[in-house]
């Protein structure tokens, strides 16, 4: 039983979709819709237990929260409610940058 609503942002829909794409071509269809059900259920699983994520030394807002499922990580924040997953990206990415704050 699902205890919060999850949400994903425009940006984590358009990872999600980049992640399939990316693994269609260089792969096959079969590994991209494995991986999607793998991202899909691991976010399922922090929907119930949000505190197993990490933080990361190299993002500043603590608020955020990583998951990391074979080479993708997925960013995410939670409330009593709700978890809002903000990214779905590549472990080698530049975390610092993609989650630097914008004042």
């Amino acid at each position: 039983m699902q205890t919060r609503e999850v949400i994903f942002s425009r940006t984590a829909l358009k990872d999600l979709d980049a992640i399939w794409d990316h693994l269609s071509i260089a792969a096959n269809l079969q590994v991209a819709s494995a991986m999607n059900e793998s991202i899909l259920l691991e976010i399922d699983a922090l929907a119930d237990f949000p505190g197993i994520g990490h933080r990361r030394s190299d993002v500043r807002d603590e608020r955020y929260r990583f998951w990391s499922i074979k080479s993708y990580v997925i960013a995410y924040r939670y409330t009593r409610n709700r978890l809002y997953i903000a990214r779905v990206i590549h472990g080698a990415r530049d975390f610092r940058r993609l989650f630097e704050s914008k004042k």
